[in-house]
């Protein structure tokens, strides 16, 4: 393989192209002659890359070079100088067109000298839109060569390295495959190593990676599976498949296996893939949501699973040379009749999200939406082969290109998965769309003024004044924005033709009024926005988009809890009496405890004791106790006792706080 960013941000970023050998431990290649790369301009190839390697022997797994300065060009005035598109006389807007070259000899495949080359195209871009320096872009859905199975394998880290500065984005979550099946993809020893090399790599706020995994789970349908995302883990969680790719074990025996830090998320939970021979991928039931939902570690779904608009179909070799039209852009859109890369998919993940918001306000759990590129390798376009074996092919999908942007103000790891887990994030392929309560009235929304941004819950006053702010991406302006209520649509403009818009449909904000709730129930706001039409370099209309999470309102006052702590039970009303201290008492004296209901047949018994919980060891498919929590090992210990008799002592009770130690707060 070869592989390049498909953007890099500014004229003044390093490009590093990267050549990728794998198997070369299986088939022997004695003999790597070069690496070269080759500028297309003037309607001819230049060289501006050679490095010679003198005909070494490679007996690897994986091996992997990264070109990021130029070296025995035709411009030897260029040598050793940074490949940036300034060095190469390119400017923003621009398309740079390289063809990455390995040369060699095989023993076994050619019975001699081989070549391989591989066509790539940059664009040349300013940064990504941001609301301001304390957001942060990534992508939570990647693979690096530690996925290796027969179907798929992903790429280097070592360009991966260098690629995320150029693409400018500031975080990603590594998530191979986790088979644990001979010696495809990650077991604990490759888990282990990818995680040091993790930490080697890291800067000192723990980024710009986030170990994960994509776990195999049992899909309660015989042999099919879904797939789970964890980030952050402190450990190796298997998702043991047999030969056929038909998963071993449960979801909720995957979920149980999450540390305190480890954070959930249903993958792409609306795609299916008919695999011939072996084990399907269907899209997760309502019954696996409620299993997952069970577990506090579980945080959403990831609705927006690659962008793909354009593809070349198979044949010519074009999964190295898509860009193969007249024009010199793909063969074919995917689409003929809708917005291409808005596929069905995203919209049905989008309309299970809505019904999972309205079925989880009494009292309000927060389900996160994020998105993801589900990129193999796959820095600049995507490369595959059917899993029926048909033919190999590629689209336009690459790392980055369905992305999630987090608030961090910290720009930390720590402060990422804060803001994934909260909700304060967006999903997009470009703009940037923001909702909120503007407190200070300054015309931005920033949570370090005491604003209410996406994610958080917010109280419900009378005639609650919306912040609806927008960036485009590309210079391409945005022209239609939905705010909903709910599931219900109660607003929706086109910036450029509404005369209450302060801006214009590049950038700018509108204040919504939003009356009181007659009913007072709990309720959310959420957003989306399209942008115009454009067309792209091959000739195909195509349009950007952005989703927003729930701003949450509630009717209850501050001094009233979101959820009760699971010892406050008889009555719920945010005190522990001392019948319920006692209660968690016997669950300390006895060292160990457990849930009375499983999960398997999706049902809740009705208790047989008086809370949801028994004494001693046994099925832990439910969530922890909320006195459970550091470490969550399925026992109460001392200090998780003395800390529920400080909420025992508290004379105004307690309530929900993500800031308390367990996430409550006591009250004077």
């Amino acid at each position: 393989m070869a592989d390049a960013p498909w953007r890099v941000k500014g004229t003044t970023a390093a490009i590093p192209v990267g050549f990728f050998i794998k198997d070369s431990d299986v088939n022997d290649l004695p003999d790597l002659d070069s690496a070269e790369i080759y500028l297309w301009r003037n309607r001819r190839w230049e060289r501006i890359y050679h490095h010679n390697f003198g005909g070494i022997s490679l007996n690897r797994f994986a091996w992997e070079w990264v070109a990021t300065e130029f070296e025995n060009a035709e411009n030897s005035k260029l040598n050793g100088k940074p490949m940036t598109a300034e060095n190469l006389g390119f400017d923003t807007g621009d398309v740079i067109e390289l063809k990455a070259w390995i040369e060699g000899r095989d023993d076994w495949w050619q019975g001699g000298a081989f070549s391989f080359s591989r066509r790539l195209r940059i664009r040349v871009e300013t940064s990504f839109p941001r609301p301001d320096s304390d957001w942060m872009y990534g992508d939570t859905h990647y693979h690096t060569k530690y996925t290796a199975n027969p179907y798929e394998y992903g790429g280097g880290l070592e360009t991966l390295k260098l690629a995320l500065k150029a693409l400018d984005l500031d975080w990603i979550t590594i998530t191979d495959h986790a088979s644990d099946y001979s010696d495809w993809d990650l077991n604990a020893r490759r888990w282990n190593e990818l995680k040091a090399w993790i930490e080697r790599n890291n800067n000192i706020s723990g980024l710009p990676f986030i170990i994960g995994e994509e776990i195999t789970c049992q899909a309660r349908t015989g042999s099919d599976n879904i797939h789970l995302l964890v980030y952050n883990n402190d450990k190796f969680i298997s998702g043991e498949i047999d030969g056929l790719n038909n998963a071993q074990l449960s979801l909720y025996s995957r979920l149980n296996e999450l540390n305190a830090e480890g954070l959930a998320f249903s993958a792409h939970p609306a795609d299916s893939m008919d695999i011939m021979f072996v084990g399907d991928i269907v899209p997760w039931s309502d019954a696996n949501i409620a299993t997952a939902l069970l577990y506090d570690n579980y945080y959403g779904l990831e609705v927006w699973n690659t962008r793909k608009t354009m593809e070349s179909p198979g044949g010519n070799l074009d999964h190295i040379n898509p860009f193969t039209s007249a024009t010199g852009g793909w063969e074919s859109k995917l689409s003929k009749s809708r917005d291409h890369h808005f596929l069905p998919n995203l919209e049905i993940s989008i309309k299970k999200w809505v019904e999972l918001l309205e079925s989880h306000l009494n009292p309000i759990r927060k389900i996160v939406i994020e998105a993801g590129s589900d990129a193999h390798g796959d820095l600049n376009y995507f490369s595959y082969m059917d899993f029926n074996w048909e033919r190999l092919g590629t689209n336009d999908n690459a790392i980055g290109k369905a992305r999630t942007l987090v608030y961090a103000p910290e720009r930390s790891k720590n402060s990422v998965l804060e803001g994934l887990k909260n909700g304060n994030s967006i999903i997009t392929d470009g703009p940037v769309i923001l909702i909120g309560i503007d407190k200070n009235g300054d015309g931005k929304l920033d949570k370090g003024d005491g604003d209410h941004i996406v994610g958080d819950i917010a109280f419900w006053e009378d005639n609650v004044e919306i912040l609806i702010s927008w960036i485009a991406y590309n210079d391409v302006g945005i022209n239609n924005i939905k705010l909903f209520l709910g599931k219900n649509l109660i607003h929706e403009f086109d910036p450029a033709d509404d005369n209450s818009v302060f801006g214009n449909d590049r950038e700018g904000y509108k204040v919504f009024q939003l009356s009181s709730d007659p009913r007072q129930t709990n309720q959310y706001l959420r957003a989306e926005c399209v942008s115009q039409a454009f067309l792209n370099r091959s000739g195909f209309s195509d349009r950007y988009r952005a989703y927003t999470n729930p701003l949450y309102l509630s009717y209850q006052t501050q001094q009233i809890p979101l959820s009760c702590h699971s010892a406050d039970y008889q009555p719920q009303d945010n005190k522990i009496s001392l019948s319920e201290l006692l209660r968690v008492i016997q669950l300390y004296n006895h060292g160990a405890y457990h849930c009375l209901f499983n999960t398997d047949d999706g049902e809740w018994p009705t208790p047989d004791m008086e809370d949801e919980y028994a004494l001693g060891k046994g099925n832990q498919d439910c969530a922890h106790h909320s006195s459970d929590y550091k470490p969550q090992d399925w026992s109460i210990g001392l200090s998780e006792l003395l800390r529920l008799i400080q909420l025992y002592n508290s004379p105004g009770g307690y309530h929900a706080d993500e800031n308390g130690e367990d996430g409550f707060v006591t009250l004077k």
